[in-house]
């Protein structure tokens, strides 16, 4: 049986020294592996990072100083995720996102913080 096996396995490798003459062990060479799948978009991640900024600053307004700073690095990110998103062809949802509730955030924080000055407390 061991002589059987060997003279079929030397005729395997025969048959494929011959469909690829060019690799030099005689055999032919496995084929890497294809993958499919979903396309990676390219997304706007400066306007991501706006919008959450932006969100994360409306629900933490209440909190001194955190509030307003989040609501205003929302804003700023935004306006510049934006401009990026124009320029390349990239998404502006969030961006905008971050836009309208840094924006809100700050005109809010800042009526707020003027409100309590002119009013004495601290």
């Amino acid at each position: 049986m061991g002589k059987q096996t060997s003279e079929r396995l030397t005729q395997e490798r025969k048959v494929n020294s011959m469909s690829d003459p060019n690799h030099p062990s005689g055999e032919s060479p496995q084929q890497p592996p294809v993958v499919t799948g979903a396309q990676i978009r390219p997304n706007n991640s400066i306007g991501v990072a706006g919008g959450v900024l932006g969100i994360v600053g409306i629900v933490l307004i209440w909190v001194p100083l955190i509030g307003g700073l989040l609501c205003l690095l929302g804003l700023i990110f935004g306006l510049v995720g934006t401009s990026k998103g124009r320029r390349e062809g990239l998404p502006l949802g969030l961006a905008i996102t971050g836009i309208v509730t840094g924006g809100v955030g700050v005109l809010i924080y800042v009526v707020v913080t003027l409100f309590f000055v002119s009013s004495g407390v601290s």
